[in-house]
């Protein structure tokens, strides 16, 4: 990467972002903020996000950056971490050092759509990863349907832009490693290579 394009991403990364992403069969618009030194460490190594349930599972039991005893991990979860692309670990004979960390924050996921409950079911989803929104297509939207949103922590957008219902989002109480497939899946899409999750 030449200092031109290295200076350019780095300063992309500083600010918040809006992509367009296909998650949980449903095409939403996702405001992040990129994680500085993760992002540009995978932009050197080639590495986009890393959406492996069981990979996850086992980096997310170890510390990152810290050395770990080899022999306190199972046959299996040493099988795993072997067939982990390069830069998410480091495997050597008596420690295995998890150096994969999340390289975004999702700070929210929208969903443009005719106000009905099935754009609510769509955003519910994702009520253990992030903030929702609706952006109506159409208006007036029901008072039923805004009730129901309010119960739901869904917020709802007018067409016109004006903000009819804030997200009440609940931050779970610890971060899951289901909470880190979401951002894996995010992250491979946001670089450029499409995933289904």
């Amino acid at each position: 990467m030449s200092a031109h394009v290295a200076a350019a991403a780095a300063q992309w990364i500083n600010v918040p972002q809006r992509h367009r992403v296909n998650l949980l069969g449903s095409e939403v618009t996702v405001d992040l903020m990129p994680v500085r030194d993760e992002w540009l460490r995978r932009q050197q190594l080639g590495l986009t996000g890393v959406p492996d349930r069981s990979l996850l599972r086992v980096l997310f039991g170890l510390p990152s950056d810290l050395p770990v005893a080899r022999e306190s991990l199972t046959a299996s979860q040493v099988r795993v971490l072997r067939r982990a692309p390069a830069g998410v670990c480091v495997l050597h004979r008596p420690t295995v050092t998890r150096l994969l960390v999340p390289a975004l924050r999702v700070q929210q996921v929208a969903l443009e759509s005719a106000p009905n409950r099935g754009a609510l079911r769509d955003l519910s989803q994702f009520a253990p990863f992030a903030p929702q929104l609706l952006i109506s297509t159409r208006e007036p939207v029901d008072d039923n349907l805004l009730r129901e949103a309010e119960f739901l922590g869904i917020g709802v957008q007018a067409r016109s832009g004006r903000l009819l219902l804030e997200p009440t989002w609940r931050r779970p109480s610890r971060h899951t490693s289901a909470a880190w497939l979401f951002v894996e899946a995010v992250t491979r899409q946001v670089l450029g290579e499409p995933v289904l999750f």
